[in-house]
């Protein structure tokens, strides 16, 4: 999944380990956030950052895939 930043990241993550009315879920992603500890919160952002990495090559490859064909003509 494409996130836009790390909170983006962190909201659907308590989104998915609750289950909240939208009424209710910013103030409980709020107190979510508050409760974890630190070690949690570096464990998170290292899976977002393999998240985002993972992006990246993918992209990269979608690039060198669609230059492939022209590589002939060298």
């Amino acid at each position: 999944m494409i996130y836009k930043d790390f909170e983006d990241y962190l909201m659907n993550r308590f989104s998915q380990e609750t289950n909240l009315l939208d009424d209710d879920q910013p103030d409980g992603f709020e107190s979510w956030l508050a409760d974890l500890d630190i070690e949690e919160l570096i464990i998170l952002a290292n899976i977002y950052g393999m998240e985002k990495n993972k992006e990246g090559m993918t992209e990269g490859f979608k690039i060198w895939e669609d230059h492939l064909p022209n590589l002939e003509e060298y």
